[in-house]
């Protein structure tokens, strides 16, 4: 009888570490499926916002010449020594601010000769 009772607890204790066996295999298993999931989610909608395969080939297009553009930048920047590259730059930025001085006046001259040109109570700021 004791021995049955032995055997049969063996059995049981058999039993059990076979079931969290299992369930530690089958948490692991579920684990990896749920990574796998969200994978697949995250590609999904990576790839749902792209209707064909011509707006990756135009993106592609684009990119590669804005790359294409900014290696010839670089060794036109790369011929010119520093000293010309800061004169260029403060040229252009008199230039803009000759630009900008211009549009003012003419902003202004406008302003001016539509002032004489419309009646006085129908223009107003």
């Amino acid at each position: 009888m004791q021995q049955q009772a032995d055997s049969a607890s063996k059995r049981l204790r058999a039993d059990q570490l076979a079931w969290v066996e299992q369930k530690i295999e089958i948490a692991q298993k579920l684990k990896e499926l749920q990574q796998h999931a969200v994978r697949q989610q995250s590609l999904q909608q990576r790839f749902a916002l792209i209707a064909e395969r011509s707006v990756l080939e135009r993106s592609l297009l684009q990119t590669t010449e804005a790359y294409e553009q900014q290696i010839s930048l670089v060794h036109a920047a790369g011929s010119r020594t520093v000293e010309q590259i800061r004169r260029e730059q403060q040229q252009v930025s008199h230039k803009l601010t000759e630009l900008e001085q211009e549009l003012a006046t003419l902003s202004s001259n406008l302003y001016q000769h539509l002032q004489q040109a419309l009646p006085p109570n129908s223009f107003r700021l």
